[in-house]
């Protein structure tokens, strides 16, 4: 499937300006800001946002797609009560298969097995679309599959509704093990990270118990609101109880969002507003709302450094959108890179990795990007952890991805915007 052009994707655009115009209500003024008198902490900021505080432990990390699907697999086989996975694209490939199998053999045995997929998995044009075949079989062998908001042609008239789609990416296996991050179960995702195909993503491992219930309790409703196929409050309900399990070591705030909700948006925002020394970021497509904006520049005029990395995205239609929004960047006095363009005949795998590190003790996992689309228009699930030690291991991994890195002066992003650019650049502002 070729990438979504200018003229293909215009009924698009208009009905994301429209649906946005329903949800553009600017997130409410925190109390922090005109009761402290300071910058307030981390946790302050947080709290005071509403996001709920977890406990979790030191997670295991995964950066390569191949060795990801590995592990699903046994953390799948090794499931004795139920089964949570939600994926953005999900899709039956070869590299795909092996956790597809693991989740029907554990539904054959009986085990509750939920999996939720974006409808718009069929229309992905990723090296996936050459790869993939549908997931209907899962249904057959008793896995509950759905298919989030359904692209069909009777639901035209709902066409603003249609622009909401389900970006989460997680697996809870026996309320207890959390996977989250930026991977979904395609061919691209699972695939070798070093292939040209593939993409450099992450995903992390929890032993949270306190978090597994929280997304649990909200897949619970999540599921009923969506689907005919009822759950009952207590499908997930451990056999044992949460208290004689081990509440992990590092405080988590937990965003767990659906469409039209302002929970990413807050956790941006207080993170912004907390921040003293430097911000950096992997924010794959920063297309900023004017709110999004105010929390860059003002952190910035407070003397925070603001460094942010591009990645040198090999689909043109992808590409350019983010290029152009390069200028507005920089006039937020954001020190921004990208990836060194590779040479002629040579393809690199999308640096696809959503990361944001605070300071020297928190930073942003999960599947948001830093743009309107994940705060207002996408279910997203990120969560703002805080370790100096868990931390410092991040930044070295942003570090490294900054040696292959160049600085984009404004020359070179004054030269990026072009008026040939504006319908794509609209379409991900909304859509991407």
């Amino acid at each position: 499937m070729k990438p979504v052009r200018p003229r293909a994707c215009l009924w698009l655009t208009i009905a994301a300006g429209i649906l946005f115009f329903t949800l553009s209500c600017v997130t409410a003024e925190p109390s922090y800001r005109n009761e402290l008198g300071r910058i307030p902490t981390a946790s302050e900021a947080l709290e005071a946002w509403g996001l709920p505080q977890v406990m979790v432990n030191d997670p295991q990390v995964y950066r390569d797609g191949a060795f990801w699907a590995k592990r699903a697999v046994e953390l799948i086989g090794q499931a004795r009560e139920s089964i949570v996975a939600i994926v953005f694209l999900g899709s039956w490939s070869p590299q795909t298969e092996p956790i597809y199998r693991a989740l029907i053999a554990k539904a054959r045995e009986g085990l509750p097995v939920y999996v939720v997929i974006d409808a718009s998995s069929s229309f992905e044009y990723t090296a996936s679309s050459l790869k993939m075949k549908s997931l209907q079989l899962l249904r057959e062998h008793g896995v509950h599959l759905l298919e989030y908001n359904p692209l069909a042609i009777e639901r035209i008239f709902m066409l603003p509704r249609l622009l909401l789609r389900e970006h989460r990416k997680y697996l809870v296996v026996d309320g207890m093990t959390v996977a989250l991050g930026g991977m979904n179960f395609n061919y691209a995702s699972l695939q070798d990270s070093s292939h040209p195909e593939g993409q450099r993503d992450s995903m992390y491992v929890f032993q949270a118990p306190q978090l597994a219930s929280l997304l649990l309790e909200g897949f619970v409703d999540f599921w009923n609101d969506n689907s005919w196929d009822h759950l009952a409050p207590d499908t997930f309900n451990r056999a044992v109880l949460q208290e004689s399990l081990p509440q992990g070591t590092m405080r988590a705030w937990v965003a767990d969002q659906l469409a039209g909700e302002d929970k990413i948006s807050r956790m941006f925002t207080a993170m912004f507003d907390a921040a003293t020394e430097e911000v950096l970021m992997l924010p794959m497509m920063p297309f900023l709302s004017n709110e999004m904006k105010e929390s860059v520049r003002k952190a910035v005029d407070r003397g925070v450094v603001v460094r942010m990395l591009l990645p040198y995205d090999m689909r043109e239609a992808n590409r350019e959108p983010v290029e152009y929004a390069a200028l507005d960047l920089l006039d937020l006095g954001i020190e921004l890179y990208r990836e060194r363009k590779p040479i002629d005949g040579v393809r690199i795998p999308l640096l696809h990795e959503k990361l944001m590190i605070v300071d020297k003790s928190y930073a942003i996992i999960g599947s948001a990007n830093f743009n309107l689309r994940s705060m207002r228009l996408a279910n997203e699930l990120s969560l703002v952890v805080e370790g100096e030690e868990f931390t410092s291991r991040l930044r070295a991994h942003f570090e490294m991805l900054m040696q292959d890195a160049q600085l984009v002066t404004r020359e070179e992003a004054s030269g990026w915007r072009n008026l040939e650019t504006i319908p794509t650049y609209l379409y991900l502002y909304f859509g991407g």
